[in-house]
């Protein structure tokens, strides 16, 4: 994985492109899924250039994950809510959660930010990937 990030994720495949700033100085270029084990992802989070460490720090960062197979119950739908933290490698920065999504494949990823303590409501944009294949 460090090679994949120290080169900008450039030739690694498992990728989706998402080009969305979420608020002022806090924007996504891309994620990758990285297989850690059976069932957990590191999903690595390519930062834009501008993104800042303060303001990543003053925000929670969540996931929702949507799923038409049941796998995450009648409500058809799981929410990862994570205290996110900039990470530098090389001239790139990440954010790198660990993460155990309910299933190889999802129909989509919501990707917000919201109070650093707790959930306080969508606060800036959210970004949308649709048919996340991670196996």
């Amino acid at each position: 994985m460090e090679d994949n990030l120290s080169n900008g994720l450039k030739y690694y495949r498992k990728k989706r492109y998402i080009n969305k700033e979420l608020v002022s100085n806090y924007g996504l270029q891309e994620v990758a899924f990285f297989k850690k084990d059976s069932l957990s992802y590191d999903f690595v989070f390519k930062l834009s250039e501008n993104s800042v460490a303060d303001t990543i720090g003053k925000y929670g960062f969540g996931l929702v994950y949507f799923t038409s197979d049941g796998s995450v119950g009648p409500e058809g739908y799981r929410i990862s809510m994570m205290k996110s933290e900039m990470k530098m490698v090389g001239d790139y920065k990440y954010i790198i959660e660990n993460v155990t999504p309910p299933a190889n494949y999802l129909d989509s990823i919501h990707i917000f930010i919201t109070g650093r303590e707790g959930y306080t409501g969508v606060i800036g944009n959210m970004a949308i990937l649709r048919n996340i294949q991670l196996k």
